[in-house]
């Protein structure tokens, strides 16, 4: 009972740093993506994560998943696609939308990964949790009415939410890979893997958008920054926290 209670203490403070480093990566991509464009600034952030992960990989000597018939492989190539989409959507968002709008709005992701937890790998909730997962979707709601979105064109803001909720969507639909994908390897070899995924389809798209050029060294400092605290250190705890 008492390893329960404390793992599930831990669960909860690896979830706030989570959201705190969720938090520092939207503000750290609005400000890149005042003077770089969506996909450029993609292509940078996916990069610096690979190397990052690599980095951290290595330094644990973390085993590299090789073959598709490794447990836990397919669901993680999965997993990367899902979060390339994710990412991309976000950051289409985040264009449209202030940076604290887009930070709430996509915490649907938690909503919907839980939603899928309970209805795919039925997990059982407390009536407090079940109690959180309203008042979340009753903010994210109400932070979405008119009334709320005043900073610009409602039109425009409507675009951004859209974008932002398509995101949260595949983040949460992709966790659902991820919890599973981690029973059967390590976070950091998973960490590794993904990453690798998320760079080839985004680099991908960004070659064929044309979208990859040189940026300033202040925006590099702002994107490596992005890269470090959101695939790195938000989705490594979000893992660790769900495992």
């Amino acid at each position: 009972m008492l390893a329960m209670k404390a793992r599930g203490q831990l669960g909860a403070f690896l979830a706030i740093a989570c959201a705190v480093m969720v938090g520092c990566n939207v503000v750290l991509s609005k400000v890149a993506l005042a003077s770089v464009p969506s996909v450029t600034a993609l292509f940078y952030i996916v990069s610096f994560s690979l190397l990052l992960s690599y980095g951290v990989g290595f330094q644990q000597r973390a085993p590299i998943p090789r073959r598709l018939q490794d447990p836990g492989v397919a669901l993680t190539l999965i997993h990367g696609v899902l979060a390339s989409l994710g990412m991309l959507f976000t950051f289409f968002g985040l264009y449209h939308l202030a940076a604290p709008t887009v930070t709430f709005v996509a915490r649907v992701e938690v909503l919907i990964s839980t939603a899928c937890a309970f209805v795919f790998l039925k997990e059982s909730f407390s009536h407090f949790r079940i109690v959180g997962f309203l008042l979340g979707l009753t903010g994210t709601v109400i932070i979405c009415l008119p009334d709320n979105l005043t900073q610009m064109a409602y039109s425009e803001q409507q675009t951004g939410i859209g974008y932002v909720l398509l995101g949260a969507a595949a983040f949460g639909t992709c966790e659902l890979f991820g919890k599973l994908a981690v029973k059967s390897i390590p976070v950091t070899s998973f960490m590794m893997l993904r990453n690798t995924v998320t760079f080839l389809v985004l680099t991908g798209f960004a070659i064929s958008q044309g979208a990859i050029a040189w940026v300033e060294p202040g925006e590099i400092l702002c994107l490596f920054g992005a890269a470090l605290t959101g695939p790195i250190m938000a989705r490594m705890l979000f893992m660790y926290g769900i495992r």
